[in-house]
């Protein structure tokens, strides 16, 4: 079960235009866990963006997936460098600032993607 108390951010992932899916990706508050949601259909992205709304659940988007494992030990490394930097500003970039350069996930950061298989 999933308790929205413990969530400190949430991430929409590969969004761009003409997409059919998304993910979204979960980061809880003890800056140690995450989950991704793959696939979900593009139909839902403005009902769970107004539900976190509500909420009160930071949440942000970008084009490219992130990788997370190398975000969260980067934050638990030095959290009061992260503070200082913004903290979670460098999403509202779309770009990943926290050292994910070698993620081969994390694709062109002006999101270059082909058009869906199927369309």
């Amino acid at each position: 079960m999933l308790d929205v108390n413990e969530i400190e951010i949430v991430h929409f992932e590969r969004v761009y235009f003409g997409i059919k899916n998304f993910d979204l990706s979960i980061v809880w508050k003890d800056f140690a866990t995450h989950k991704r949601i793959n696939s979900i259909p593009i139909e839902y992205i403005e009902d769970l963006k107004t539900y976190f709304d509500e909420i009160d659940i930071i949440y942000s988007e970008s084009c490219a997936p992130f990788n997370w494992n190398a975000i969260l030990n980067q934050i638990k490394e030095d959290f009061s460098a992260w503070i200082e930097d913004g903290a979670w500003m460098f999403l509202q970039d779309g770009q990943d600032e926290e050292g994910d350069d070698d993620d081969e996930e994390n694709t062109d950061p002006v999101c270059a993607y082909g058009e869906e298989d199927g369309s």
